[in-house]
């Protein structure tokens, strides 16, 4: 499929990202300076300021490339940026970069001017233009110390003295050789040398590339026309048509050319032409020759339009302009030049025109500069004096409208908000045909164009007046208007006014007011995190900046920082919005209105917030259940609170004990859920055990009841009965797991270096046992790993291996990586680099 996108460039012509826009239209001719025109979002247009350079590329699905056209780059010099463009965009318009650069470059004075207004150049199309454009990059002559011009710098070129762009040699036939007057742009040679047949121009990025005339492919198996075209207009021109031409160059004596091959129907239809610069009859014959040929028979433009779907010419891929194209005609298939190529893109959707045969639009004009300073007869413009009519046989061909004139112009809002512009034309009457005898009218037209693009049909009535209301508002056209008689003749254009379709007034909301905080609630989730949901509230908005009343469409509410509004969050049809984010978290709003016609207020005054955490349970859990045995106590919890199940939000229970009432230590591993802890202590002693929630903040609850419990050492049924029956145990090692109080009377251990080991290491350890407060944990979500003293934890879960303090994670390694709020290090390597401190700074160096 055929497309087109266009590509930004820097100042140096480098490529760059592809530019992202919502319209296109190319418009191109042979020897003209390409146009180009697009449209992007007011997003993107933020960061472009004009001028700059952007290039257009087009799609090849055979190739599945995309490539740069002829004339593919472009200097966007005009933007509308500071107007009011209510479908949210900015309209660009761009000239071709190269001839752009042509006219702020001019003829300067040189050694070779005698009369110092002029210089003569002569030579073939290369060796002038060559010679110019390297005196542009050049110095300025005779300067002392040498000024450099120092024009285009970018700017080059691929012909010479010898051949031409594509390498075919120039003959005696292409040379120029005419006085040309200083100061003049480079635009307005290359125009008229152009444009009097010595070659055909074109750019490819900044290359400057001229031919001999007539160039372009054999394309005739490209058809242009047939039922999948949408229009095929057309229009022949008889009015340029003569058989002699008087030349009256300036150097010379005028002298007389017939126009061998033209219409001669009429008898013989003289005009003239001027020719400044011209001293030389061959030279003044040469010259003359592009105004003989078009004049010899009436003109003719055909147009096509089309969408360039599969099987269809593509532009640019199946032909180019100046190339021989077959164009459908009612009478059958006929050979023509491509003069013109339109291409525009609206959105996704890509539509071409291509005119071939002889460009009409300005064809006297083009006839009237054919050679610097020339003219010609009125016909084709100039100092001759016009034909005269035939006054024994009246034209009934309409006087063209006269008086075409802006009766109103407005602009104004469509229900889906985008703008829409209602211009009114009207013209006088036309009663009489161009040779004024009275005629009847039945039908007028008024057609229309952007200053560079062809004019096309915009409406007919019968009227002496119409309303457009398809207009693009703040567009500039240019309307004409032209009149049909009861007989069918149409009359000639008249002549065009320029108009630009108002926009509508900017209809912006006034800022909404007094946003604040009017919630803020924090709670636990389901998994145990706290989070918390603010609501907001401000005024209504009810004006417009101007204070006039206005509907409002709704409202969105913004996160950001202080100096950016950042990211919408949550929209609303009524001054009020809620969002939830972690409890503990700080956070900065703003909120804007939105018109019942999608245009957006300013932001409002912002308001800072942080969130609120989740309210305290404090409710204490179930008392502790006691055991003892064997020199332990083993301390039970039920997994309940005084008032039942735990609610969202806890954690787990740690367990404390004390010996003597007032101080408590925490002991064994936090219960998260029921279950039971150990606790070494001296038999005999009383201990007394409580509980106490934490929720998953940290934040610690009520005490649970104390129970107390004595410790109960090694009894009695702890010893199997009548198990040992022997006065004398013999053996090396005895394992007991009770002796009675007073077996150590009766018994001597000591020589038993074993025994002797044991007791003096469970001396050594008995305090740091008492001590040990580190416990460890395994459950579903992972091993968990604490110290009932300390406010952190270590957990290896499934997905990383976080670190938290009072319940509250703050560092975690996952999938390669530590992610720590702060970091206080004092030395770090980075890639190839170490960061380190330097006396009161910091260095970096290269790591080996």
């Amino acid at each position: 499929m055929f497309d087109i996108r266009l590509r930004l460039y820097s100042e140096n012509a480098v490529r760059g990202r592809v530019l992202k826009t919502t319209t296109i239209s190319l418009t191109d001719a042979e020897s003209a300076t390409a146009r180009l025109t697009f449209a992007v979002s007011q997003r993107v247009a933020g960061y472009l300021d004009s001028p700059f350079l952007v290039g257009v590329e087009v799609y090849n699905d055979d190739t599945k490339r995309w490539i740069s056209p002829r004339n593919d780059l472009f200097i966007a010099v005009v933007d509308d940026s500071d107007s009011s463009d209510f479908s949210e965009t900015v309209a660009f318009t761009a000239a071709g970069f190269v001839p752009w650069l042509m006219q702020w470059a001019l003829h300067w004075w040189n050694t070779d001017s005698k009369d110092n207004r002029t210089r003569r150049w002569a030579g073939s199309p290369g060796k002038v233009l060559g010679g110019l454009l390297a005196e542009a990059h050049g110095n300025v002559p005779a300067t002392t110390p040498p000024v450099p011009r120092g024009w285009g710098p970018l700017v080059t070129w691929d012909f010479s003295a010898a051949k031409d762009s594509y390498g075919n040699a120039w003959t005696a036939d292409d040379n120029i050789d005419m006085v040309v007057d200083l100061w003049k742009p480079y635009s307005n040679l290359v125009a008229t040398w152009s444009e009097q047949g010595y070659f055909e121009w074109w750019t490819e990025g900044t290359k400057f590339r001229i031919a001999r005339s007539t160039v372009g492919d054999d394309r005739r198996n490209v058809t242009l026309g047939g039922p999948r075209f949408d229009r095929s207009p057309a229009k022949s021109d008889f009015s340029n048509v003569f058989t002699r031409l008087v030349v009256i160059p300036d150097g010379m004596v005028a002298f007389g050319l017939q126009n061998p091959g033209a219409d001669a129907r009429f008898g013989s239809l003289e005009t003239s032409m001027s020719q400044s610069g011209v001293d030389k009859r061959a030279v003044a014959e040469r010259n003359a020759q592009p105004i003989l040929t078009a004049g010899r028979a009436k003109q003719r433009e055909m147009s096509y339009d089309w969408t360039p779907d599969a099987g269809l010419p593509r532009p640019y891929l199946d032909f180019t302009i100046g190339d021989t194209v077959s164009a459908v005609r009612r009478s059958g298939k006929q050979p023509q030049r491509v003069v013109g190529v339109i291409v525009t893109k609206d959105n996704d959707e890509v539509k071409v025109r291509t005119v071939v045969g002889t460009k009409l639009i300005g064809s006297a004009a083009r006839l009237r500069k054919q050679v610097s300073g020339g003219s010609s007869g009125t016909i084709i413009g100039g100092t001759g004096s016009p034909l005269p009519s035939n006054p024994g046989m009246p034209a009934l061909t309409p006087s063209a409208p006269e008086n075409v004139r802006v009766l109103s112009n407005t602009g104004e809002w469509n229900r889906d908000g985008s703008a829409r512009s209602t211009v009114g034309i009207g013209w006088n009457a036309v009663t009489t045909s161009t040779d004024l005898t009275p005629l009847d009218v039945d039908l007028y037209e008024v057609w229309s164009r952007e200053p560079w693009e062809l004019a096309s049909l915009v409406t007919a009535t019968k009227d002496l007046q119409a309303t457009i209301r398809t207009w693009r508002p703040g567009v500039p056209r240019l309307v004409s208007a032209r009149v049909r008689s009861v007989g069918g003749k149409w009359s000639e254009l008249s002549a065009e006014i320029s108009v630009t379709p108002a926009a509508p007034l900017n209809i912006v909301p006034k800022p909404p007011a007094n946003l604040r905080v009017v919630s803020n609630v924090g709670q636990f989730l389901q998994d145990g995190s706290s989070a918390a949901t603010v609501g907001f509230a401000w005024d209504a908005v009810t004006q417009d900046t101007t204070g006039a009343l206005i509907e409002i469409r709704g409202y969105e509410l913004w996160e950001g920082t202080t100096t950016d509004p950042g990211i919408m969050i949550a929209a609303s049809t009524a001054p009020e919005a809620r969002y939830t984010w972690p409890s503990n978290t700080d956070h900065v709003l703003r909120v804007r209105a939105q018109s019942d016609l999608r245009v957006w207020s300013d932001f409002s005054v912002l308001v800072s917030v942080r969130t609120a955490l989740a309210p305290q349970v404090t409710t204490p859990p179930s008392a502790p259940i006691l055991d003892s045995a064997r020199g332990i106590v083993a301390a039970t919890w039920d997994g309940q609170l005084v008032t039942g199940v735990p609610a969202a939000g806890f954690q787990f229970v740690i367990v404390e004990s004390s010996t003597d009432g007032s101080d408590w230590y925490r002991v064994g591993v936090p219960l998260a859920s029921g279950g039971s802890t150990s606790i070494l202590a001296e038999i005999g002693s009383e201990v007394a055990v409580r509980f106490r929630a934490l929720d998953t903040l940290g934040r610690p609850g009520q005490y649970s009841d104390v129970e107390r419990i004595v410790v109960v050492g090694i009894t009695g049924p702890d010893i199997e009965a009548n198990s040992v029956e022997a006065n004398h145990i013999g053996a090396g090692v005895v394992n007991v797991s009770h002796l009675e109080a007073g077996i150590g009377g009766a018994l001597d251990l000591t020589a038993n270096s074993s025994i002797t080991q044991i007791i003096d290491a469970a001396d050594a350890t008995k305090g740091d046992v008492d001590r040990i407060q580190t416990w460890f944990r395994v459950d579903q979500a992972g091993a968990h790993v604490g110290r009932s003293d300390s406010p952190f934890q270590s957990h290896v879960l499934n997905d990383r291996f976080s670190i938290t303090e009072n319940g509250v994670e703050v560092s975690y390694w996952s999938a390669g990586q530590m992610v720590v709020p702060s970091m206080v290090v004092d030395t770090i390597v980075l890639a190839n680099h170490k960061v380190e401190a330097y006396g009161t700074g910091t260095v970096v160096r290269a790591v080996g």
